[in-house]
């Protein structure tokens, strides 16, 4: 299976219902509806004015067409716009919670319990149209701050709705908007006062669960003069066939010297492989820096949808005030994503930083939109914008539609861009260390996605379990019988035999084209190998039916001739990602990032290894001696049973191969094999082998002791012919 597949076949995790008594309202959009729904929350007259104004404009707009996505016409009139939890009380502690609920949000790890809670988390919990928890309100209260829901402001502060409902997102300023501003039901509210830091993150987590409605909620915080809060959203629904509508507004503002930092992990339901099913994901986010010296940052991870429209946006009202947005937005299978964020500079020295990373995969279409406007006033005014772009597979796309308007001459603005792709050659060397796919293709993600995840305040991570290892039997730990292995349509193994003992040093040599480089790939697994007939038999099992992350995690070790870069991801990261996979199937237990890193530092010192590479991207700029040192630090690390050498002397001087033949020696042990795969006699003058074998035309030809290197050294290649019977005793 490739990694776009692997990929495909992900289980959505949060996909399940809640069997729970509801009050959903008929289907259908009108005045009548919007008036039900403020009714049903108990509004005061000038909010319900609000809303009927709300929906009287955006029945006279029409749904944007601009966008980068297709999806069938969305009948407004065939859904439901309020749905809410049958409750017998009036929500005002946990007691009076319904328990399905509760199990419901601790399933998805959101614990509504006070003693459960998570650490320095403060949640509200919104299910279909209604709030139905708010975790530390009291302890929030005693500093001043408010967090409760929407419609609880609504009811005790009247006054802070009134004065910023509409003031950055107004009421007709699109038509999800509008839509939303007609029928929100809830979300929430956040007043920090002045001068005062919030000392926890304040969290919402959405869930959509009844059929045939959609999701309206509607978030608002303000920042007061000097203070500081962080805000975090979770979303997730359950999987159906059909679609369902979420168009959410956001209003964020900062007074001045005030910090908004802002992040999302929106993970609704994206749609089975084929297309169908998924959350219709239509937001409105926007913040403004109304003062002097304010900061509002976007960090944004956008994984699910079918479809996402969706651009947080900052308005640079202050002097020297700060807009950043960090977005990753992936798409697999048919999901489709257009996404970005406006930068609106209009105060002096203004600046604003954007990094988008858009990851597609399977047949996603992922698109970055962004706008950057510096205003004449802006003096000043400064702008980066960094937009990459990964494919994996070659199914998928990857679009980018930047928009730069500048009018003041004093202004600076850069966009850098770029396109890159996950390749086989990365994927197979990450395998080949003993780590999955799906974990490969996380780690490569990671690494390009840096920039953005340190931005979140939360981090997380998947662990599996693997069998143990098997053992040698028979004497012989590799054996290889009539080996016929192609490339394509090119055959290149012609019948090879060849048998390994633990403890033995085989060379195995050859003219270019003998098939040397495609006997290592062929027992490390690499895909683009194929094997047509005969037997490789390791530690008595056939390996030919094994992946190369199971024949990693068997002890097969191949150091690559040309060794594949992975950018953003540490030495150390990936090594101990590799380890513990090999130490989880021996049914040992991981090693911390402690003890890791001690293990390093030992292996480092015996091979004179120098400790900054531990901290560099893996390959990322080495050298090539440092590139084939490493290939070598990494064999050490891992401690392989059968360590395959594939060409690692070419290329290098003779400096740098004694310190390559110095870290193989150290390592040769009764318990170790070794294939050295080599042109020249040169490095077997360093690592003395017990066997060299010569292949020629796919085959080995010729075996014998280290003497035979000496005479090919000086005869070459030509005078061997016949074919001999490698490793007989």
């Amino acid at each position: 299976m490739d990694p776009v597949e692997e990929l495909a076949t992900k289980e959505y995790k949060w996909g399940f219902v809640t069997d729970i008594e509801s009050e959903t309202i008929p289907k259908g959009l009108s005045e009548d509806v919007v008036r039900l729904i403020s009714s049903k929350k108990n509004e005061p007259s000038w909010l319900t004015d609000w809303r009927l104004n709300a929906y009287r404009q955006w029945k006279k707009m029409t749904e944007p067409k601009w966008p980068n996505v297709t999806y069938p016409p969305i009948d407004y009139q065939a859904c439901s716009y309020y749905s809410a939890p049958k409750q017998n009380v009036k929500k005002g502690s946990m007691e009076e919670v319904d328990p399905e609920l509760i199990k419901t949000y601790e399933k998805l790890g959101i614990p509504l319990d006070e003693q459960k809670r998570l650490s320095n988390v403060a949640v509200d919990a919104v299910f279909d149209s209604v709030s139905v928890a708010t975790t530390c309100k009291d302890y929030l209260e005693k500093l001043g701050i408010i967090f409760c829901s929407f419609s609880e402001a609504v009811q005790k502060h009247p006054e802070l709705i009134r004065k910023y409902l509409g003031s950055v997102v107004p009421s007709n300023d699109n038509f999800f908007a509008s839509l939303n501003s007609a029928v929100f039901s809830d979300g929430s509210f956040c007043w920090i006062p002045k001068g005062v830091k919030c000392p926890m993150e304040l969290s919402t987590y959405f869930r959509i669960n009844a059929a045939d409605t959609g999701q309206f909620e509607r978030t608002l915080i303000i920042a007061e003069e000097g203070a500081t809060v962080s805000y975090l959203e979770g979303c997730t629904a359950p999987k159906r066939d059909t679609n369902q509508l979420h168009a959410a507004v956001v209003e964020l503002v900062a007074q001045g010297n005030a910090t908004i930092k802002y992040s999302t992990v929106q993970n609704w339901y994206p749609g089975d492989k084929e297309g169908k099913g998924g959350i219709f994901n239509f937001v409105t986010k926007r913040g403004k820096c109304a003062g002097a010296n304010s900061k509002i940052s976007w960090t944004q991870v956008e994984t699910g949808s079918a479809i996402t429209w969706k651009y947080p946006s900052v308005i640079l009202q202050g002097d020297n005030s700060v807009g950043e947005f960090y977005s990753v937005a992936v798409v697999n299978n048919r999901q489709q994503a257009d996404t970005g964020t406006k930068m609106i500079h209009i105060g002096k020295n203004s600046r604003s930083t954007i990094v988008s990373k858009g990851i597609s995969a399977g047949k996603g279409q992922n698109t970055y939109r962004g706008q950057v406007k510096v205003l004449k006033k802006a003096a000043g005014a400064r702008n980066y914008t960094q937009c990459d772009s990964l494919l994996i597979g070659d199914r998928c796309g990857a679009h980018t539609f930047p928009y730069i308007e500048v009018q003041n001459q004093t202004a600076k603005v850069e966009h850098e861009a770029s396109t890159s792709k996950i390749s086989e050659d990365q994927i197979f060397y990450c395998k080949q260390r003993g780590v999955s796919t799906e974990n490969a293709i996380n780690m490569i993600v990671n690494g390009f996605c840096k920039e953005v995840f340190r931005e979140l305040p939360m981090e997380f991570a998947v662990e599996a379990q693997n069998p143990g290892p098997p053992k040698q039997r028979d004497g012989f730990m590799l054996e290889i019988k009539d080996l016929h292995a192609s490339v394509g349509k090119k055959e290149i193994l012609k019948g090879l035999s060849l048998s390994v003992k633990a403890g033995e040093v085989h060379a195995i040599m050859g003219p270019n084209g003998s098939g040397k480089s495609t006997l290592a790939q062929a027992l490390a697994g690499h895909p683009s190998y194929t094997i047509t007939s005969g037997t490789i038999t390791y530690l008595g099992e056939d390996l030919i039916e094994k992946s190369p992350e199971d024949r990693a995690k068997q002890g097969i070790f191949l150091a690559f001739q040309y060794p594949v870069e992975i950018p953003g991801v540490a030495n150390a990261y990936f090594l101990r990602a590799g380890y513990n996979e090999i130490r989880k199937h021996r049914g040992e237990p991981e090693l911390d990032a402690m003890d890791f890193n001690k293990l390093l530092k030992e292996k480092s010192k015996v091979l004179h290894i120098d400790e900054s590479l531990l901290n560099r991207p893996v390959n990322e700029g080495f050298s090539g001696g440092e590139k084939k040192r490493n290939e070598i630090f990494q064999l050490a690390v891992l401690e392989p049973r059968l360590a395959i050498l594939d060409e690692t002397d070419s290329g290098l001087d003779i400096d740098a191969l004694r310190t390559v033949a110095d870290g193989v020696n150290k390592l040769r042990s009764k318990e170790r094999a070794f294939l050295v795969v080599t042109h020249y006699q040169r490095l077997l003058n360093y690592v003395v082998p017990d066997f060299v074998h010569v292949l020629s035309d796919g085959k080995i030809v010729k075996s014998g002791g280290k003497e035979l290197a000496l005479e090919l050294e000086k005869r070459g290649y030509d005078w061997v012919k016949e074919p001999a019977v490698a490793g007989a005793r």
